[in-house]
């Protein structure tokens, strides 16, 4: 039953706000609360049946106004109304008694006007002592020959909250069953005998008892096994036999948890147990994270990795014979959280756009569940965003996008829910928008000084409430510092916030040193906003501009002489191809006919004389 409810944790919507990378942020800042009770979604609450007392918890939740709380209960609401399960609006959960009806999930939710956060599903628990054993408690009885192996199956027990082992013990003295190579349980509480010996004979008791016990705790005892062994004359020896293994050859555990894996051979002599891993490689072999107990029949493997996944070999070796038995080992795991790729608090500047994460990793191997988004804990998806202009999810969900965010709308709680068939994981976190710095007083970007003349230069910015808006002066990218900034020209005023540039008084070389370009970085610890302007001596800038003009002239007079010399050379060439040179070359049209062209310009030329 608890299994079950466990495993209906990943059903449910495991959510939180957090206000974690907050900082410098006054107690007056208004916020999104955030639920700090229970914030591990592995926690539960375990509680005594029949404690005869009244039991509260009290949620607790930061934020600013201060929240109201809500509890539910299975995912309903729960009121003042119920004399026996109460949940007040202070965060107190009131309890009268504890029955099955108590039993379930438990959430908090905290809000204010500027969303709703909520804790992660906790399970309530109502811890009960063992129950009786079946109802069929007729004793069973065994007559083995000596040397054979034999089992014994304690009763089936209704399930218990409290970690209870079961137990074997001797009736006649009561003692507990000495463990040994020959004699063991194993995961399921049977006990095993690799083979038996006439002084095995005795009436065993399996008992239900916490591995730690305490002075309130039940003992409950169930199935009895007389077993009288057959002596015989000579034991022959027997080749190990596999009489149980962990899973039956399979065994899936989870990534960075405690695998234990198990195997019981039959045999006489007894079997020696060694383990080797998917390499083939005995273990532990001096890894700390793997060591053997209980005569080698159980290998733990501890801080459990994705390279652990593999098959691993039990054998069991006994000088007459060798048996191997191989357990398939699945490393899984849920969703982990990603560092830096999550959901987190932010404080951001009116109209600025922001990015929320939600990525998740699992053991190798393993698939993930696209990203649930919720915002106050309402689902949001493409068809329930609050305004498709600004908000956006890249295609595979790890990522929303909202821009131009809006003080008054987009100030809220957000949380994504990552899962997979083993398990989930959420991130949690607030957007809180603030108004953003605004520029209220500032010079002209160029600035032309004379002598004798005071000239303002102030900065000026306003900025939300939360906090205090900063400035820092530089010039020429050098920070200027508080005598600087009250070292002539420069002249500041810190009762009226104004910043004066005065070259009255000022020498011509110390006016040189601040002719130059000046930046302002107006700043809070969420956005930054840098001014930037300069100041030239008067003339300097048309002196300037005359010499750069006297440059292109000439450039110009160079270009255009360039330019005629190259047409003069094209004209040359062009007249010097089509002019008639000394020889004429005859074609063979010309010689067929016999025909001399040169001849005829020659004699064309008398005539016209």
């Amino acid at each position: 039953m608890t299994q079950s409810l466990l495993r209906g944790l990943n059903l449910g919507l495991f959510l939180c706000c957090c206000l974690s990378g907050v900082k410098r942020v006054s107690s007056e800042v208004e916020l999104p609360p955030r639920v700090t009770w229970r914030k591990d979604n592995q926690e539960r609450i375990i509680i005594r049946e029949g404690r005869g007392a009244d039991y509260m918890i009290n949620c607790t939740a930061e934020g600013n106004p201060s929240p109201s709380f809500l509890w539910r209960k299975d995912g309903q609401d729960l009121g003042e109304v119920d004399p026996m399960i109460k949940g007040y609006k202070n965060g107190t959960l009131y309890f009268k008694d504890f029955t099955d009806r108590e039993y379930g999930l438990y959430e908090c939710l905290a809000s204010n006007q500027y969303g709703t956060s909520i804790s992660v599903k906790v399970p309530v628990i109502i811890e009960k002592p063992p129950g009786p054993g079946t109802e069929d408690t007729d004793d069973v009885r065994l007559t083995p020959d000596e040397g054979n192996s034999v089992s014994f199956k304690c009763a089936d027990t209704p399930p218990t909250v409290t970690e209870y082992g079961r137990r074997w013990y001797r009736k006649t003295d009561t003692s507990e069953v000495e463990l040994n190579k020959r004699i063991g349980t194993d995961a399921e509480g049977s006990l095993r005998f690799a083979y038996v010996e006439p002084s095995d004979s005795d009436s065993y008791v399996c008992a239900l008892a916490p591995r730690v016990a305490q002075q309130q705790d039940t003992i409950r005892i169930y199935n009895t096994v007389i077993l009288n062994v057959n002596p015989v004359s000579q034991k022959a020896p027997t080749e190990p036999q596999l009489l149980f293994s962990t899973g039956s050859g399979y065994a899936k555990v989870f990534l960075n948890r405690t695998a234990i894996l198990e195997c019981f051979f039959s045999g006489l002599p007894e079997p020696e147990i060694s383990w080797k891993n998917s390499s083939n490689q005995v273990v532990p072999a001096g890894n700390p994270r793997f060591r053997l107990e209980d005569f080698n029949r159980r290998l733990f493997i501890t801080n459990v990795q994705p390279e652990d996944e593999g098959r691993f070999s039990c054998i069991a070796n006994n000088g007459h014979g060798e048996k191997i038995v191989y357990i398939s080992v699945n490393v899984t795991s849920p969703p982990f959280k990603v560092p830096n790729q999550g959901l987190t608090s932010l404080i951001k500047p009116e109209f600025s756009e922001v990015s929320l994460l939600c990525q998740a990793r699992a053991a190798i191997g393993e698939s993930l569940n696209r990203p649930e988004w919720y915002r106050n804990t309402e689902p949001l998806r493409e068809s329930t965003l609050p305004d498709p202009s600004r908000y956006s999810f890249s295609p595979d969900h790890t990522q929303l996008v909202i821009r131009n965010i809006n003080k008054n709308v987009d100030t809220a709680c957000f949380q994504c829910n990552v899962s997979n068939s083993e398990g989930y994981t959420f991130y949690d976190g607030f957007l809180r928008v603030i108004d953003p710095i605004v520029i209220t007083r500032r010079p002209n970007d160029f600035i032309e000084v004379g002598d004798n003349e005071r000239i303002d230069i102030s900065v000026s910015a306003t900025g939300d409430a939360c906090c205090t808006t900063h400035k820092e002066w530089s010039f020429e990218d050098t920070p200027l510092t508080l005598e600087e900034r009250a070292s002539p020209p420069l002249m500041e005023e810190l009762s009226t916030d104004s910043m004066f540039f005065n070259t009255s008084g000022v020498s011509d070389s110390v006016l040189a040193s601040r002719l130059g370009r000046y930046s302002v970085r107006v700043s809070n610890p969420y956005q930054d906003i840098v001014v930037e302007f300069t100041i030239s001596k008067k003339g300097a800038v048309a002196q300037e501009v005359a010499a750069a003009t006297f440059e292109l002239w000439w450039i110009a007079i160079i270009i255009g002489v360039l330019v005629i010399i190259i047409v003069i050379l094209i004209i040359i060439c062009c007249v010097k191809r089509n002019y008639p040179g000394e020889t004429y070359q005859l074609e063979k049209t010309e010689l067929k006919h016999h025909l001399n062209p040169k001849e005829e310009l020659l004699d064309q030329s008398f005539q016209e004389i």
